[in-house]
């Protein structure tokens, strides 16, 4: 028996009041409703509508891989309800079925099956296999997104850095050699937006020890110490990326002491490394200033790597009016938050424009 427990652009009460009263089960049973989405001119019951003839059923012996106790289990797959908005969303673009597709974010486990589904639709078996795009220290994973939306791309799960989250910290041995093992996998291309929280020149009013000449620091501040295990960790990743002929990128302030590390230093002075500078507010970089209206930020940036093309992200400011420094806090929506926490996240249009470049 199949329910439908999900609506959208319902003006009835009635039925909100009765998809509301599923809420507490979903979220305490942990389960994400999915709408499945059907096309019309695969649905007999918009054809009355259409003033179209309902089809007779169908009489050829075919059992349904919906059916199938197999394809049941690998699409019951634990996604965030982000993710499966995107899915859908996907889906109408596409003309393709989200439950049957392989997770946006992150790899299914059961390949063979997968594969299996892929066939039944047509699609060859010898198609070369496509790159995987992976953001590290993803924040919003807003490149993640902007990639998945050109469909051409696999996206893997962004990682962000949580420090105590062992799941997520890149300080946690185990997961540090995981990310070793998956950047050894051919085909991908890798985006680190590298923390700079130490690296900032900001840090000298608040006891930072870092300069042109000693950029790693004293070793007396803990949060350096911690960055530059993260600076290593991170080069060292780089280097199997590169090892397995893959592609990568790495975001920092123009200004961060990171750049300045002699690891990465030697990084840039790969053969195959390229380098753009840019002002996000030239991509749309805007935070909200004392007088509580929104500016421009310029927040001046670095942008190295070795994908093809990445010198023609290079764009300067041409505002014309007050910047909004990224200094301070300002009052949100979701309380009072640090202007860098909030210049942190990339602008959509920058966004956009480096997916371009990847998928072209």
């Amino acid at each position: 028996m199949l329910i439908f427990v999900a609506k959208g652009r319902s003006s009835s009460r009635q039925l909100n009041h009765k998809l509301r009263a599923c809420l507490a089960w979903s979220l305490g049973g942990g389960l994400s409703v999915t709408n499945l989405w059907v096309d019309t001119h695969s649905n007999p019951a918009d054809f009355p509508s259409r003033f179209k003839d309902i089809p007779p059923p169908d009489s050829s012996p075919f059992e349904s891989v919906l059916l199938d106790p197999e394809a049941i289990t690998a699409v019951q797959c634990d996604r965030p309800p982000s993710v499966h908005a995107m899915l859908e969303q996907e889906a109408q673009k596409l003309g393709s079925d989200p439950v049957l597709s392989e997770p946006i974010f992150g790899k299914s486990s059961n390949e063979p099956l997968l594969k299996s589904l892929h066939a039944f639709d047509g699609a060859a078996e010898n198609e070369e296999p496509r790159r995987i795009f992976r953001e590290i220290f993803a924040g919003k994973a807003g490149l993640s997104q902007a990639v998945a939306g050109f469909g051409v791309v696999d996206v893997a799960e962004p990682f962000d850095f949580k420090h105590g989250k062992h799941h997520r910290d890149i300080l946690d041995d185990t997961v540090y050699e995981q990310l070793l093992v998956d950047a050894s996998v051919p085909g991908q291309v890798w985006h680190f937006g590298l923390p700079c929280g130490s690296f900032s020149i900001i840090q000298h009013s608040n006891q930072g020890t870092r300069r042109v000449g000693l950029p790693q620091g004293n070793g007396m501040q803990e949060r350096e110490v911690v960055g530059n295990i993260i600076v290593h960790r991170t080069v060292q990743i780089i280097g199997v990326l590169l090892k397995a002929g893959n592609q990568w990128t790495l975001e920092n302030p123009r200004t961060s002491y990171a750049w300045l590390m002699p690891e990465l230093a030697a990084l840039l002075n790969h053969k195959d490394t390229r380098v753009c500078i840019f002002d996000q507010c030239a991509y749309g970089l805007r935070l909200k200033g004392r007088d509580g209206r929104y500016g421009p930020c310029k927040k001046n940036t670095k942008l190295a790597g070795n994908l093809t093309g990445l010198e023609s992200l290079s764009k300067l400011c041409c505002c014309k009016v007050p910047h909004v420094h990224a200094i301070g806090g300002v009052k949100t929506k979701a309380g009072w938050k640090r202007r860098s926490e909030l210049a942190g996240h990339y602008p959509k249009r920058l966004c956009e424009v480096y997916a371009n470049l990847l998928v072209s």
